[in-house]
């Protein structure tokens, strides 16, 4: 008996409890003992229904909160709860609403899960379905893909299982939005394949500069003892096209990080302005250039890698307009915040950023093209035409100079890169000749120490140096270098150290040099350079790193400028 049935009769069984006593009372001045005791026991029942009626009231009471609670809850939830019978919805929550982008009233008895699933996947939804109607089991979680009232697509995770609905069979569920998740698990996977790539990448280009120093070595003394203009003209464009294949590897260390960078305090607005005529002798006439600089901030990077930057996407945007367009290149402040928690999570909330933007007006891209659009080797373009190292150049720049670059396009559309710079501590610069450099090189007869495991390379710098009168002592391995170092101690001018070696590499050579007394010149070479050869060493101590591959003339310049100590900072 519920409080409400009892609330009616209490009245009744109080009205006779009162009418009994009041006649035992009205005929006789001393009531019977057995109307006394049907007296009593109808005011103990009386007693009994109203305790009965309180008690179902407080179990309503609480009934009534609790429903209102999980109501709110329900209401309330962060994921969408559904009901289904019949194939239609029974009842909605508000954020399975705000999943489907339909209101409540839109959906309930006038939409089934048909209507609201993409229609490659409903069979998989209409499998599960049935499976719990059936009571094949009991619960069931997958996922597939959902068709929003607008029509865009979303990702959804469902949980669901088997209920009964007044009286009769029916699904409840609930419905998660994982769109961003996939998003930011997809981001991370190619990450993650994009830094194996580099890797890789990196390697390679290591190798590649090692011959190609050898190649562009011989090519030069080739050119320099050639009387033969015919032969000396043919050792020039091997030399030409050894600078082209060197260029190509220099793309490679760019996208694996591990090329050296020179950065320094630069506004990106003013740079961009200066190489705004450069961009204009590059593009076509029919493509309108328009740049915004409103960036105040100033940000450490490399101007040249900051204009290889610009120009990739530059003539990335050109060969997306080839009908011509608009290219809008734009420079803002920024701010970091919950919106880039999942790209760079070692910054911390309102990290200072500058964000350069370079959009166009073309072709666009699908959504397979942007997942692999920064991918090394990755082109849409024809055989020929591009080598599909632009974009992951751009990536590798960006990355080593501790930024993220996100991708908004839309096929058709146009195309955003939004490239995210913080201030980053100084770097170490690099050697590299300067174009039109004089062909006479210095001598000298100094001692030199040569460090270096690859054998051509060891070769042709030696035949170098030894050409120009040094005393050159040959060494093989780390190891072998500091056994030279203590045979020969005190005559040693200059060590010429690869950075990386067997057994022990440059850093630890030079290291224990100076324990043992050494205050000689040191001059650094490598294939490649970053992280791994600790650019912060080499630019506190003020040392010289020259780059593979490189030419005889600028060894020997270097070689020179080491000895002579100009632009050598003195260690503190």
């Amino acid at each position: 008996m519920t409080a409400k049935a009892l609330k009616k009769i209490l009245p009744f069984f109080v009205f006779i409890s009162i009418a009994s006593l009041i006649a035992l009372l009205w005929h006789g001045s001393r009531p019977s003992l057995a109307g006394m005791l049907m007296a009593l026991a109808l005011s103990y029942a009386v007693f009994r229904l109203r305790r009965r009626y309180d008690l179902l009231k407080e179990k309503d009471r609480e009934l009534q909160e609790s429903e209102s609670k999980f109501r709110s809850l329900v209401e309330h939830s962060l994921a969408g709860i559904y009901l289904v019978q019949d194939g239609m919805f029974k009842y909605v929550n508000p954020k399975f609403c705000a999943v489907t982008g339909y209101g409540a009233s839109e959906i309930i008895d006038r939409l089934g899960p048909r209507d609201l699933v993409y229609s490659a996947d409903w069979p998989l939804v209409e499998e599960n379905l049935r499976k719990r109607l059936d009571n094949e089991v009991p619960a069931v979680n997958y996922t597939f893909r959902g068709v929003k009232k607008n029509g865009e697509l979303v990702d959804v995770e469902a949980h669901g299982a088997r209920t009964l609905y007044n009286g009769r069979t029916a699904v409840i569920g609930m419905l998660v939005d994982i769109t961003e998740k996939k998003r930011l698990e997809e981001q991370l996977r190619q990450s993650q394949k994009l830094e194996s790539v580099g890797l890789l990448a990196g390697g390679i280009a290591h190798d590649f500069n090692n011959i190609l120093t050898a190649i562009s070595g011989y090519a030069s003394l080739l050119a320099m003892s050639l009387s033969d203009e015919t032969l000396k003209g043919q050792a020039k464009l091997i030399l030409r096209s050894s600078e082209r294949a060197a260029s190509l590897t220099q793309s490679l260390l760019a996208f694996s990080r591990k090329q050296v960078i020179q950065p320094m305090p630069i506004h990106l607005g003013t740079a961009l302005k200066d190489f705004e005529q450069v961009l204009r002798r590059v593009l076509p006439e029919n493509i309108e250039i328009k740049i915004i600089s409103r960036d105040r901030q100033q940000v450490m990077a490399d101007p040249g890698q900051m204009e290889q930057v610009i120009m990739n996407l530059a003539t990335n945007a050109r060969d997306a307009m080839p009908d011509g367009g608009t290219l809008t290149i734009e420079t803002a402040d920024a701010r970091f915040d919950e919106r880039f928690s999942e790209q760079q999570l070692w910054m911390s909330v309102d990290t200072p950023l500058v964000c350069l933007s370079v959009a166009d007006t073309g072709l666009g891209m699908d959504r397979d093209v942007r997942e692999h659009a920064f991918d090394p080797f990755f082109t849409t373009k024809e055989v020929g035409k591009g080598t599909g190292l632009g974009l992951s150049t751009v990536y590798g720049i960006v990355s080593q100079h501790n930024g993220f670059i996100l991708i908004d396009s839309q096929k058709g559309k146009g195309t955003t890169f939004s490239i995210y710079l913080p201030g980053t501590d100084a770097a170490p610069g690099c050697i590299r000749e300067a174009a039109g450099a004089d062909d006479r090189v210095p001598g000298g007869s100094e001692t030199i120490l040569l460090a270096e495991d690859d054998e051509n390379v060891r070769h042709i710098a030696e035949e170098a140096l030894t050409g120009q009168g040094y005393s050159v002592v040959i060494a093989r391995d780390g190891e072998e270098a500091l056994r030279v170092l203590q045979k020969m101690s005190g005559r040693i001018d200059l060590m010429v150290l690869d950075a990386i070696m067997p057994k022990k590499g440059g850093k630890e050579v030079y290291e224990s040099a100076r324990s043992q007394g050494y205050n000689g010149a040191a001059l650094f070479i490598s294939g490649y350079t970053g992280e791994s050869l600790h650019n912060n060493y080499f630019a506190d101590y003020g040392l010289r790193l020259l780059a593979k591959p490189f030419t005889p003339s600028l060894l020997l310049r270097t070689v020179r400028e080491a000895l002579d100590g100009r632009g050598h900072k003195k260690v503190s």
